[in-house]
């Protein structure tokens, strides 16, 4: 019994033992494992994080550029407008003055400088064209020149202001029915001013026939404004002239 108790209790008291230290092996390895877990865990967040402020101070730059380029290309845009601006409504002033004093001229004057013009046409014509016409034939061609000449005259003053108010108005409204509709009431209407200021005027009259003649010349000039828009649109759309003009190009 001595030896039995002693054998056995001293095996089984060895067994408790080995199995109390595998057991504490084991939650060794386990928190050892669960810390090694834990430390990738944490690990693997701070690599995130870094890359997540990479990527965060990556983009904050690319959208730091952009706005700046958009700042650079706006303020640009700005002083091109406002320059365009200036230049065209100064020759609209002039072309105004240039108006009216013709408009301010009596019927004598008037019937003169437009019998001078019909003389020089007349002339360049026979000059040209080696009619040899007798001093009665130019004559008869002046007077029948007269008439014409005034017209194209209002024709082509009010061309070229349809011409200014149209790069004006294209500085600052975008394409489309209102612009073209405020160009054209804007000839319209300096039409109007300038027949109504000639009934003021000795041996001159004010003519509604003018008006629409005036208005169709300012009419002319829009359409010519915006032929000449879609033609430089369409060469600055095309390949070739992308592929040549890339470096010069930037986003403006």
């Amino acid at each position: 019994k001595i030896f039995g108790r002693g054998l056995f209790g001293r095996g089984g008291a060895g067994i408790n033992k080995t199995k109390e230290r595998w057991k504490e092996n084991e939650r060794g390895k386990r928190s050892g494992k669960a810390r090694e877990f834990k430390i990738g865990k944490w690990v693997k967040k701070v690599a995130d994080g870094v890359k997540e402020a990479k990527f965060r101070d990556a983009k904050e730059k690319k959208m730091n550029r952009v706005i700046k380029g958009i700042k650079a290309c706006v303020t640009e845009d700005k002083k091109r407008k406002i320059l365009v601006s200036i230049l065209s409504g100064i020759l609209l002033l002039l072309l105004y003055g240039v108006i009216f004093s013709f408009s301010a001229q009596d019927g004598k004057k008037s019937g003169s400088v437009s019998t001078e013009v019909a003389k020089r046409c007349v002339e360049v014509v026979n000059v040209v064209g080696r009619k040899n016409w007798t001093q009665a034939s130019k004559k008869a061609m002046i007077q029948n020149f007269e008439h014409p000449v005034r017209k194209i005259a209002h024709f082509s003053e009010y061309t070229c202001m349809g011409i200014l108010v149209s790069i004006l108005l294209s500085q600052w409204l975008p394409a489309g029915k209102r612009r073209y509709f405020l160009t054209i009431l804007w000839i319209f209407l300096s039409a109007s001013a300038d027949e109504f200021h000639q009934l003021f005027v000795p041996e001159r009259s004010g003519n509604f026939v003018d008006v629409l003649i005036d208005t169709s010349g300012g009419t002319f000039g829009l359409l010519l404004c915006i032929l000449v828009t879609k033609l430089w649109r369409h060469l600055h759309s095309s390949p070739k002239f992308s592929r040549k003009n890339h470096k010069s190009i930037n986003g403006c």
